[in-house]
């Protein structure tokens, strides 16, 4: 995610779509997020649950997507 399309990082892409995306989903759609290689250089074993399965908080998810760092 740290690389680029068109000379746009992809983690702003992402961040685009997801909030695109939640916007029009129903409250009461469950949606969780778990990130990978967020915390530690080139590690994909790095894995954390950034929001659990849940109804959607719109607000809380967003803010978790905004979070998140990609490291390579």
């Amino acid at each position: 995610m740290w690389g680029q399309i068109d000379g746009i990082p992809k983690i702003e892409i992402a961040r685009e779509v997801m909030g695109d995306l939640i916007a029009t989903w129903p409250q009461v759609t469950n949606l969780g997020l778990i990130a990978y290689g967020h915390r530690r250089d080139g590690d994909c074993s790095d894995i954390e649950v950034k929001v659990m399965l849940d109804p959607v908080d719109r607000a809380a998810f967003r803010d978790a997507v905004d979070e998140v760092v990609p490291r390579g």
